[in-house]
């Protein structure tokens, strides 16, 4: 120490040396972020580079001046150790950020066991960046390990303080159903990301809705963005999970969500939701078409291909590849209207078992008969003979008639109620067995 604290070592001299140059590292590292961020989506190579060679320079400033004041610059050190392995993940460059990041998680972990309420966020965030690293480098058993060690911390601390943790969260759940399915424990995947989509969708709409006291802190438009972004994916992931799994129906109705979100993201303020707005109406093309909706998966298609027009122009490969597989689609419901199947009474009475059962009906009643119209559209003959002319083209229209006929097929034997027993009994004087009375729709 310098005689009455007038006077300044070289060691003090040179410690004021390395903050000043931390902190002006600092300075220009995020001054250059904020021109990135006034750019929005023009960002230009020269920023990136500019960008990239300040973080490396914060992070080199940071751990020297750590070396001297570990307790006053941990988080600093911690900080930039996460920002520079994010950089190299993103260029690709996996090995130095994996030696980064096994740095960034060795440092937590000792303070985290120090102190859990300072560190718990830094050591989930470590475990987190490490996890994404080695599952790019085919390492996925221990990606799968580490997200679970960061779940054991994060779920209990979500409990007390859903405010501060969710996004944590909804992270972690989305990036551990993505690992196992990436090693083919589709069940695995399906159960994190069930949980995660229930979460998402209970956030986002608590984000606004300013009428939901329990979440009054996600009354925010911006916050509600970042919900809606989460949501989406998971609804995404969900269902290209299902598809994985043979889990045909449960798509459905996620696709329906997912158009009634879309026209939220078709003002993309961030980069982000550009990319999700992309996606979304390729995996809602998927859903329709695996559930046999050829008009609806034909509009989705529509839409993906002029979407992938409008970003990157007709000659891209994307685009080619949207062109390609409308043009497909178009070949193949043009062929599916003609090839429009007959449907005769004897399948009109199966689709009356399967609406019945749906309803969990112990028979089949004169109303779930008349919901099956809904698959069919009569011809005359049926109206005017059967039916007295009943006005049954308001029932509202179904598809998949002939899928839910084999399931009807597969179901137990079940009684018709005597109105219906007297309709069908006057029926077989009208139809032979395999007489049309209308076409499927």
């Amino acid at each position: 120490m310098a005689l009455f604290g007038l006077y300044k070592t070289k060691k003090e001299k040179h410690i004021e040396h390395l903050e000043r140059e931390y902190k002006a590292c600092l300075y220009f590292e995020e001054d250059a972020k904020r021109d990135q961020a006034r750019r929005g989506y023009n960002k230009s190579a020269s920023l990136e580079d500019i960008i990239r060679k300040y973080e490396i320079k914060t992070l080199r400033a940071a751990e020297d001046i750590y070396a001297y004041k570990p307790t006053q610059y941990a988080k600093e050190y911690i900080t930039s150790l996460g920002t520079v392995s994010k950089r190299y993940f993103k260029n690709n460059e996996i090995a130095k950020a994996l030696e980064l990041q096994e740095k960034a998680l060795s440092l937590t972990e000792k303070l985290y066991s120090q102190n859990t309420t300072i560190w718990a966020s830094y050591y989930i965030e470590s475990l987190m960046n490490l996890a994404m690293s080695c599952s790019q480098n085919n390492q996925l058993d221990i990606s799968i390990d580490l997200s679970n060690k960061a779940l054991n911390i994060i779920e209990p601390l979500y409990s007390g303080n859903t405010y501060l943790w969710a996004e944590f969260y909804v992270i972690l759940l989305s990036r551990l159903a993505t690992f196992y399915r990436n090693i083919e424990q589709i069940i695995n995947a399906i159960e994190i990301e069930e949980k995660n989509l229930t979460l998402t969708k209970r956030l986002y709409e608590a984000s606004a809705n300013p009428r939901d006291v329990a979440f009054s802190e996600y009354r925010d438009t911006q916050i509600s963005r970042v919900w809606l972004s989460h949501y989406v994916r998971s609804l995404q992931n969900n269902i290209m999970l299902y598809l994985a799994n043979n889990q045909i129906e449960e798509t459905f109705e996620l696709a329906n969500m997912l158009i009634k979100l879309s026209s939220n993201l078709s003002r993309q303020e961030t980069e982000e939701e550009k990319e999700l707005y992309i996606a979304l109406f390729d995996v809602v093309y998927l859903a329709y078409y695996k559930n046999n909706y050829m008009e609806k998966a034909l509009l989705a298609a529509t839409k993906s291909f002029g979407i992938h027009e409008y970003y990157y122009g007709r000659s891209d490969s994307r685009t080619q590849k949207r062109m390609n597989m409308l043009t497909s689609l178009e070949e193949e419901y043009a062929q599916n209207e003609k090839q429009t199947q007959d449907a005769t009474f004897t399948d009109l009475l199966y689709l009356a078992k399967f609406v019945a059962d749906v309803n969990e009906k112990d028979v089949i009643d004169m109303e779930s008969f008349i919901k099956a119209f809904g698959f069919i559209k009569l011809n005359n003959k049926i109206k005017q003979e059967l039916l007295n002319g009943a006005d049954v083209d308001e029932v509202p229209h179904l598809e998949n008639g002939l899928r839910y006929i084999n399931k009807a097929k597969e179901l137990p034997k079940m009684l018709y109620d005597d109105n219906l027993k007297s309709l069908t009994e006057r029926a077989k004087t009208l139809f032979d067995n395999n007489e049309s009375i209308g076409i499927f729709r």
